[in-house]
């Protein structure tokens, strides 16, 4: 439990306070896999003790007395003295209720330190919990240098964006015995993030991803979803991943080969009814376009300069991820909200911006050419064309930038456009998205995307785009015949039904601009 814990306290720490009843379950899943009883449950990150309380009840339905089992079967390591503390005090009061005595091994240490070896004399054979959730981007959560540092140099591992909670994946597989398992919440974000790659890489070697619950409801405080990877030591054993998944009180389990162990989303986008897809090697979105997207600073300093404008204003427009449909561009037809500040017309100070950062002026310019903006956090991929380079894309807009001649900004609006390429698009990035159903759609995931292997037929139906929106559907999927492959014979057609549930219930796109 994290009541003691102030506010502030809680977010420095990254503690959120774990139902009991999800402790049971991801035990219960734990032990199942594991296949045995455990000589030794240890949680790197115990808090107030919910995760060895879950496991201490498994204990005793295995016979083991209460009072061997707190003296001997579990420890917890926490960082927070206070927490820590509540953690004994609760492990205490457990075992005087079961008929038993006994001093918890409860250590003030932090898993990640370089304090824990020898604290534990028997390797664990499992090692579960909630680690901290701590993201690198936030400055009263960041690690300092030294911490990063030491993290680098312990696992191997440079990662100076990867949330903390990555990491303890890394320190339960060091700590944890051969054929053992390390379970530990996570959010979901450690599936697909580019952040969480180099701790998903470094785990190829060690360790096996054996399974993963993981669910669309909210389970705890954190206001993020959360999954719970299962790694089995060592590495190179199973070829396939049992996920759980949960939706709506609906329990389904499906057994997932793995092709690539360094990429965990498509687990996730299979068990959630996302189309099968597979692309064929070829040229790419990246190939014939300059693919970016702003960051902190350009948001900050756009934000900074954005004026409410006028129809006939001159001042270059600012376009957000709300103003953007599926070939449609909604600027001055939907408000848009900006740093706090609504605008039904936001356009660009460009004299203010010069003034406020060079830098994001010239970023700015370099972006008023024709180019597609595509938007984030969607269920389907957006892209709208900005055929005279009048826009002004605000972080997370993608600006997708035409550099091969023949290739115009409203052919690649088609392509990206087609129901296949947001299957494709939510396999490589589930779970990274704010919401159960969003993509997070990112400058490299865009530019990762397959252009259609046909020029003629891509301009043909870029020419034709028109007509009701399955048609639409349809047509453009055409485009991508020759360019990707499906499990199921029926693969486009699925993607096509897939693609009109998730598109956005607003006018349908009627051409691209």
């Amino acid at each position: 439990m994290t009541e003691h814990l102030s506010d502030r306290r809680r977010r420095r720490l990254g503690a959120h306070y774990t139902p009991d009843s999800l402790a049971r379950h991801l035990t219960a899943l734990a032990w199942a896999d594991l296949g045995r009883s455990p000589r030794l449950v240890l949680d790197p990150s115990c808090g107030g003790g919910a995760f060895l309380i879950a496991a201490a009840e498994r204990f005793l339905d295995d016979g083991v007395p209460a009072s061997e089992i707190v003296s001997s079967r579990l420890v917890g390591f926490e960082i927070d003295a206070k927490s820590a503390q509540r953690a004994r005090e609760l492990l205490r009061d457990w075992a005087r209720a079961h008929g038993g005595s006994s001093e918890p091994k409860i250590f003030v240490l932090d898993a990640l330190g370089d304090g824990t070896s020898g604290v534990v004399p028997t390797r664990p054979d499992l090692v579960i919990g909630n680690p901290p959730f701590l993201s690198q981007l936030a400055a009263d959560t960041a690690m300092d240098p030294d911490a990063r540092d030491a993290v680098a140099q312990r696992f191997g591992v440079r990662a100076a964006y990867t949330d903390v909670s990555a990491l303890h994946l890394l320190a339960g597989i060091e700590l944890v015995a051969a054929d053992g398992l390390v379970c530990m919440v996570q959010p979901e974000s450690v599936l697909g993030a580019r952040d969480a790659q180099p701790v998903r890489s470094a785990l190829v070697d060690s360790a096996d991803l054996v399974g993963l619950w993981a669910s669309a409801e909210s389970h705890f405080d954190a206001q993020v979803r959360v999954c719970a990877p299962l790694l089995r030591k060592p590495a190179g054993v199973s070829r396939s991943v049992r996920v759980y998944w949960e939706q709506d009180s609906f329990s389904e389990f499906a057994e997932i080969a793995l092709t690539d162990p360094t990429r965990w989303s498509p687990l996730l986008a299979t068990v959630a009814g996302v189309p099968d897809i597979t692309i064929i090697p070829g040229d790419t979105i990246g190939d014939v376009a300059n693919v970016t997207a702003g960051f902190r600073d350009e948001f900050y300093s756009v934000a900074a300069c954005t004026r409410q404008g006028s129809v006939t204003s001159k001042m270059p427009r600012v376009i957000t991820s709300g103003g953007i449909d599926p070939l449609r561009c909604l600027w001055g037809e939907r408000p848009a909200k900006i740093a706090g500040i609504r605008y039904s017309r936001p356009v660009l100070d460009l004299e203010s911006l010069k003034a406020e950062s060079t830098r994001v002026e010239a970023w700015v310019l370099q972006r008023l050419v024709p180019k597609v903006v595509v938007a984030s956090q969607t269920k389907v991929i957006e892209a709208a064309v900005d055929p005279l380079g009048e826009l002004v894309p605000l972080t997370p807009v993608v600006s997708v930038e035409p550099t091969r001649s023949g290739i115009t900004p409203a052919m690649l609006g088609v392509a990206l456009s087609a129901p296949s390429l947001s299957a494709v698009a939510v396999q490589r990035a589930a779970g990274t998205g704010r919401s159960s159903e969003a993509i997070r759609v990112s400058a490299s995931a865009v530019a990762g995307l397959p252009i259609p292997a046909d020029l003629d037929l891509w301009r043909e139906v870029t020419n034709g785009c028109s007509g009701s929106i399955r048609d639409l559907g349809r047509r453009l999927d055409q485009l991508f015949a020759t360019r990707i492959a499906s499990s199921s014979p029926d693969g486009q057609e699925l993607a096509l039904h897939w693609w009109l549930d998730r598109l956005p219930k607003r006018r349908a796109p009627e051409s691209t601009g």
